[in-house]
């Protein structure tokens, strides 16, 4: 077990007996605006129209926004950095599926990262379920010799189903979402570690969909045809890291991923949290409080915390130990918005605080490593963040506590190409953005005034 940041820890308990207002009587919070954020949020809109509808990592959306984030700090005085990292990138060039039978059903497969393709013509197969739905065994294949399998999602990964298909000789897996997922909710997953040369094509399905094919199964022989087709290439990328040329040790790090899915425009995920740690800096940059934090906007992290790992990665022992903290916002605009926090007890305290003043409470969430934090606090630096929600549904609870509907996503358009600026200009989304940005400032500001109260 990594040794906990005791140092860390104390600073950020230093911070209960400091006060909020900077040396020259700013307060962050009162300066950072929602209005400011969305100034923000706009300018990835327009980038990601004028750049086929994305800002992926390694395209030209990507470079665009992280030039904008670039010039915009430039002008406020930062020293900006690219940190060039290589990744593989993907671009789909099929992703259909159906039954082949009256009535046909459109299966909307969604290709798995480092899945194998199919044939140029696609493949059509009879379609067969293991004996365990679940597919976690070699055993439960028996039979599947040159058919499609669809399998449930759950307790063994999905490159141990597409591994399992595979000894058994079968040509692709069609995983089917779970029980605890909304049934019409696709998903994209990742066959991981598995080498590609052991697998089979392997595409996720909605619970919805895998239903009609489970019951299409019961009255007789089922045959669908796929396509199931991505090109891969290496390409670089790179992380924004910006701090005051008088930048002194230690610091509080403040991080965003820029990057967006191929399949949209990001504004929520993740231009909000990213236009939200944009005005952060240049608020803070008029209170003379920048030598003490650095900024950092991550790329790739749609694609497994590439960025935030590679950043980790390159640290010096010294040079992690001076870390004295990380604040993540990823996600801070969500259409039908509740307030979530994770990490540090006593960092989260700090965001508790600006809630507990609008008579809110945090909701805890166990993010656990979806998001840039995670590098870092597997490095052993105390971590935090704030989180408006998914695709996840909003309870009848939440909704009487929070506002926006229950029944409903907190962001519908996840992952999606209506994550989109209008999308997030509901009254929910903009209430919560205006909390989580004070909530964000009043935390940065209370934890540099702990730096200097312990240095």
């Amino acid at each position: 077990m990594r040794q906990p940041n005791l140092r860390g820890h104390l600073a950020v308990l230093a911070l209960l007996i400091t006060p909020l207002t900077s040396a020259q009587g700013v307060q962050l919070a009162d300066a950072v605006t929602p209005e400011g954020v969305r100034t923000h949020m706009a300018a990835f809109q327009r980038i990601a129209d004028e750049h086929n509808g994305t800002r992926a990592a390694a395209t030209p959306g990507y470079a665009a926004s992280a030039r904008y984030v670039e010039r915009t700090l430039q002008r406020a005085g930062y020293r900006v950095r690219f940190q060039p990292f290589t990744i593989t990138f993907s671009k789909t060039l099929a992703e259909t599926g159906r039954t082949v039978r009256d009535g046909s059903i459109d299966l909307s497969p969604v290709v798995m990262e480092g899945s194998l393709n199919t044939p140029a013509s696609g493949l059509q197969a009879r379609l067969t379920v293991p004996t365990d739905p679940l597919g976690c065994a070699p055993e439960d294949f028996a039979g599947a010799r040159g058919t499609v399998v669809v399998v449930e999602r759950g307790v063994c990964t999905f490159g141990v189903k597409s591994q399992n298909a595979a000894q058994a000789g079968a040509r692709a897996v069609l995983v089917y979402n779970s029980a605890a997922e909304p049934a019409t909710e696709a998903f994209s997953g990742s066959l991981g570690d598995a080498p590609v040369t052991e697998t089979v094509p392997t595409a996720g399905l909605t619970r919805a969909v895998g239903a009609q094919l489970l019951e299409q199964l019961e009255r007789g022989v089922v045959r669908v045809a796929l396509d199931l087709r991505v090109s891969r290439e290496q390409r670089q990328t790179a992380n924004v890291i910006a701090e005051s040329s008088a930048s002194t040790s230690p610091v509080v790090m403040v991080g965003a991923h820029l990057d967006s899915v191929p399949e949209g425009p990001g504004i929520n995920d993740n231009g909000s949290g990213s236009a939200l740690v944009l005005e952060l800096a240049l608020e803070l940059a008029q209170t003379g409080d920048v030598g003490r934090v650095r900024f950092a906007f991550w790329g790739a992290e749609e694609l497994g915390l590439l960025g935030s790992e590679h950043y980790v990665s390159e640290l010096s022992p010294a040079e992690l130990g001076s870390i004295r903290a990380y604040l993540n916002f990823d996600m801070v605009s969500s259409p039908n918005a509740a307030p979530f926090v994770y990490g540090d007890p006593a960092l989260t305290a700090l965001f508790r605080e600006t809630f507990a003043a609008q008579n809110l409470t945090l909701l805890p969430d166990s993010i656990g490593g979806a998001s840039d934090h995670a590098p870092f606090e597997a490095a052993g630096v105390p971590v935090a963040g704030l989180f408006s929600g998914a695709s996840g549904t909003k309870s009848p609870s939440e909704a009487r506590s929070y506002g926006g509907r229950a029944g409903s996503a907190y962001d519908s358009c996840y992952h999606q190409a209506c994550d989109t600026l209008t999308g997030t200009a509901t009254p929910t989304a903009e209430r919560y953005l205006d909390l989580m940005a004070d909530a964000a400032a009043d935390a940065l500001q209370s934890l540099l005034r702990s730096e200097l109260a312990v240095r």
